[in-house]
């Protein structure tokens, strides 16, 4: 730092490398996005590069609520987060070989953005029909004529952009699947329900053009077939759709093999919200859990076992390891959480870090097992959801247009 200061003769830098970027839409083949419907929106052009966490999908389409009823009628609002609720499945392919896919698309990123973002970074999600306020109508809701537009960033959807912020070309085809109603969409005061019509979706992608020397440097590794690596990570997520009646009960995640080693662990807990208009989808309940554990083969993790006690606003051990989390996972050295420690009683997202493993789980298939207690038995049509996130690794040689999986 004190050298610097001496560079009295130093020449100011000028970053000229990328002579040229534009936003161009591509739309999709079939125009049909009812429920259930599968979407499908191609790049053919293989000499253009892309850059993905820079591009975003566009969502125009009306909320239309059921008449009122005699009896029982209410309110209906969009829910927050209603846009990634629109679809059940979302996955990326390159060369015609699948890079990242993600399936409860609505849940995956709800969660994604309580424990990734920061609290300045969550403001520009508003477009992609994020809000903050759970009084409020979602910013990009007209309810003069109750149509709605959201632009979802790539990176919110997918877990490839989110981690690699480079250039891609070739054969590239985004799949979206629609979520098989809209019931997590919507949330009613009454027994009225409404539907949500999409009307468009395009795929504005940022095409990047470098300056003629990268260029003919790019253009010489794809001629030699210079393999590139795509690491990113992946969130994984697993569904146990009943748990049991007790106070304690252990779930079988998955066996997992040495080259999916997981790094974190995020439980939650939803009782009667799926599914269900009469509530909040994007909240989560605490179910009165004193413990959560997570055992990789005999590992167990957290090592000394928690001690919560939400009746009595007690679960200092839970929200630390979700501050710790924003920081591990970001490489910052600051928190900066979404949710205060009240706020963390209405949607308490469970972290388990298991980064640090020793050789005995590295050399070995692992068992992905949960155990968690709560003072009082777990209510009835309560839910677990288990995110496993693990490295990935994809290798990609440009010329043969050959994919690999490393990792």
């Amino acid at each position: 730092m004190s050298a610097s200061k001496l560079q009295v003769y130093s020449s100011p830098e000028i970053d000229d490398s990328i002579s040229k970027e534009e936003e161009h839409t591509y739309s999709p083949q079939v125009r049909s996005f009812d429920n259930n419907d599968e979407i499908e929106i191609i790049i053919n052009q293989r000499d253009i590069w892309i850059s993905l966490f820079e591009s975003f999908i566009q969502v125009d389409g009306e909320f239309i609520p059921d008449p009122v009823p005699e009896t029982g009628g209410g309110n209906v609002t969009l829910t927050n987060n209603a846009a990634a609720y629109l679809f059940e499945n979302v996955s990326y392919e390159l060369n015609n070989v699948e890079l990242d896919s993600v399936r409860e698309v609505g849940t995956v990123s709800t969660i994604k953005t309580f424990l990734c973002y920061g609290k300045d970074e969550v403001r520009a999600l508003t477009l992609a029909g994020w809000n903050d306020q759970e009084s409020q109508q979602l910013k990009t809701f007209n309810e003069t004529d109750n149509t709605f537009s959201f632009r979802i960033p790539l990176s919110y959807l997918l877990n490839l952009p989110f981690d690699y912020h480079r250039i891609v070309s070739g054969h590239q085809k985004l799949r979206l699947i629609r979520s098989r109603n809209d019931a997590n969409c919507f949330i009613s005061t009454g027994t009225r329900k409404a539907t949500l019509k999409i009307n468009n979706i395009e795929l504005k992608a940022k095409h990047v053009y470098p300056n003629d020397e990268i260029k003919l440097t790019i253009l010489e590794g794809i001629n030699k077939d210079r393999v590139i690596s795509l690491p990113f990570r992946k969130w994984e997520i697993h569904e146990l759709p009943s748990v049991r009646q007790t106070n304690n009960d252990i779930w079988r995640v998955k066996t997992s093999t040495q080259l999916e080693k997981p790094r974190f662990i995020i439980v939650c807990f939803q009782t009667n919200r799926k599914n269900n208009p009469k509530s909040d989808v994007t909240l989560f309940d605490h179910c009165d859990v004193r413990s959560v554990r997570l055992w990789l083969n005999s590992n167990v993790y957290p090592y000394e076992t928690w001690k919560l006690q939400f009746a009595k606003n007690k679960y200092l051990e839970a929200y630390q390891a979700y501050v710790d989390f924003y920081k591990e996972f970001n490489g910052k050295d600051r928190a900066e959480p979404i949710l205060s420690y009240t706020d963390y009683k209405k949607r308490p997202i469970f972290v388990l870090d298991c980064s640090k493993q020793n050789e005995a789980i590295r050399s070995s298939t692992i068992d992905i097992s949960l155990e968690f207690e709560s003072d009082n038995n777990f209510p009835a049509d309560t839910r677990a959801y288990c995110i496993i996130i693990h490295d990935r690794i994809m290798q990609y040689y440009p010329l043969t247009g050959i994919i690999r999986q490393l990792i």
